[in-house]
């Protein structure tokens, strides 16, 4: 806010306040003009406002489901800065835990986006080769949490 109060801005991108979608990216240079209604004498100021481009993160997929804990949730090279909500801050992660991760990532010119994906990890459940005779039966885990399956041969 400039001071005196009650002057008028002028600039790209300016009509009550700035808009940086209407200016365009670039540097642009805003003038303040003050008149005093006591004295009529004027004066004005000028600055400098830079508008940088967006960009956006290309999206992780919308879910990913990971067996074991070997797959791994990827942000994308070439960022300055790496910030996931488990409080990693790198470019790759390696979800242990289902749950929704979120990365924010910063390039170059400062400017930040982010990106979310939900990621499931189910426990790997192969184990040890099992023997089994025929006409006898094998109870299956299906993810060790959620019931299990009867599979019964019938030779």
């Amino acid at each position: 806010m400039a001071l005196p109060t009650g002057g008028i801005y002028n600039g790209p991108g300016v009509s009550s306040i700035f808009n940086p979608a209407i200016a365009g990216v670039g540097t642009h240079t805003i003038t303040y003009s003050y008149t005093n209604p006591a004295t009529g004498c004027s004066n004005n100021c000028t600055f400098t406002v830079t508008v940088k481009p967006t960009f956006s993160i290309n999206p992780l997929q919308d879910t990913t489901r990971i067996c074991g804990t070997n797959t791994t949730l990827d942000a994308g090279a070439g960022y300055t800065s790496y910030s996931w909500n488990n409080g990693a801050t790198t470019q790759t992660i390696s979800p242990t835990i289902s749950g929704t991760y979120k990365v924010s990532v910063t390039n170059a010119t400062g400017c930040s986006s982010d990106s979310t994906i939900l990621s499931i990890v189910n426990a790997n459940i192969l184990q040890n080769d099992t023997m089994i005779c025929a006409g006898n039966s094998l109870t299956l885990s299906l993810d060790g949490n959620n019931g299990s399956q009867q599979i019964c041969s019938s030779f």
